[in-house]
């Protein structure tokens, strides 16, 4: 539990404005990141370069792209698999933890707030790398001649007025 005393020297710390040098900005850049779906960057600090490495190179083989629209597509594939992997060992953690701390505090009631967030990020990750692979594989049918017709998208209205 933070002290008052401290808490009122972090409120004037703040009104400094955070980090002014690049070295102090890159030191804190991802200080609030809590599960890592919707960062920027693919590799979090403690993950593992030389997986993820390994991943890419599987997929560069596997996919095959030509220039640098399919090699994007196959790095956008890497990305979202590997946000993936991270949202179900965040979903592991947090069932685990909430799980443990329910059991020895039953009068708390849980928060569907975050399980919501993450199945939404999961799904939304998904969807994107879906659509990556679709439109790889899109381009690589156009490459080699084949016909190809545009994508189709749809607009559905599921609202439930009468």
């Amino acid at each position: 539990m933070t002290s008052k005393k401290q808490l009122i020297a972090n409120r004037e710390n703040g009104k400094l404005g955070g980090p002014k040098t690049e070295a102090g900005k890159a030191a804190v850049r991802l200080n609030s990141v809590t599960h890592g779906l919707l960062s920027k960057e693919v590799l979090l600090k403690g993950e593992d370069a030389a997986e993820l490495n390994r991943l890419r190179n599987n997929f560069m083989a596997e996919l095959a792209p030509e220039g640098e629209l399919e090699t994007m597509h196959v790095d956008l594939i890497t990305a979202c698999l590997w946000r993936l992997k991270r949202a179900y060992i965040a979903e592991t953690a947090m069932l685990n933890h909430d799980f443990n701390y329910y059991m020895l505090h039953p009068e708390v009631k849980p928060s569907l707030n975050v399980k919501e967030n993450l199945s939404r990020y999961e799904t939304m990750i998904d969807r994107q790398m879906t659509r990556a692979i679709h439109e790889l594989e899109r381009k690589q049918r156009i490459r080699k001649g084949e016909n190809t017709p545009a994508p189709l998208v749809i607009d559905l209205d599921v609202s439930q007025q009468s």
